[in-house]
């Protein structure tokens, strides 16, 4: 078991998305000395998580070194990345069979408080003294649906205040809460910049001394393919919700 403080996104000619990459730099090969071949053999070596931090760090992989030059050049190609990152798939057999269960309980527990929203709003319809206009079944689910997402809400806002600090992931599913961006054609030159998310879903770039206020397009934007800023590290936290 090898211990890693983040995960490496490869940029290869394929890959377009951050996911793929992920993938990607978990599988490599290795040349090892077969004792059934008596020589030395490539082998392809495939890594998987058995435990997830409370907070992903990613780092996409975007200088290589050129010798021709000697300086590490930048790889300006596009990669996308999610907001929301489920990493199930790139986990152990056994990490998988944990989350699977807590995914479970999440979608069950989601469920149940649809269906007591439901009741309650069943339940005042038969209170009313006075006939009322019939409502559609559109607009009935959602306000059940409005009843549940507020109670989801009191819960976390419970949960928020709690002193237990979130140390691992229990579902595998990750939220985007920052980028560090880099900007430049080469890493020992450039501009590096932050872009971080507050507990009110707001974003904000933190450029040297000057701060604004940025929306989820603009961080939409930071994913490469030429001279703007482009994610160099991302930044996500477990999300121990499963939806």
């Amino acid at each position: 078991t090898t211990k890693h403080r983040l995960l490496r996104c490869h940029i290869g000619n394929k890959t377009s998305h951050l996911f793929e990459g992920l993938k990607e730099s978990l599988e490599e090969d290795v040349e090892r000395n077969s004792e059934v071949l008596g020589r030395d053999a490539t082998f392809k070596q495939i890594s998987k998580i058995e435990k997830l931090p409370g907070y992903l760090a990613v780092q996409m992989v975007r200088f290589r070194w050129k010798a021709a030059e000697s300086v590490k050049a930048k790889i300006l190609k596009s990669i996308s990345f999610p907001f929301t990152l489920d990493v199930l798939d790139l986990c152990s057999e056994d990490l998988q069979a944990k989350l699977k269960v807590r995914r479970n309980e999440e979608v069950k527990k989601r469920d149940e408080a649809v269906a007591r929203a439901q009741s309650q709003v069943d339940a005042d319809e038969a209170r009313t003294p006075e006939p009322e206009k019939p409502k559609d079944a559109d607009e009935t689910m959602d306000k059940a649906s409005s009843s549940a997402a507020d109670a989801s809400a009191n819960d976390g806002e419970a949960t928020a205040e709690s002193p237990v600090k979130i140390i691992t992931s229990e579902t595998g599913v990750y939220e985007l809460v920052g980028v560090l961006t880099h900007q430049g054609r080469i890493a020992e030159s450039g501009h590096y910049v932050s872009w971080c998310k507050d507990k009110d879903g707001s974003w904000w770039q933190f450029d040297d001394e000057k701060v604004y206020q940025r929306t989820e397009e603009d961080i939409r934007k930071l994913t490469g393919g030429g001279d703007w800023h482009m994610a160099y590290m991302l930044l996500y936290k477990a999300r121990n919700s499963y939806d």
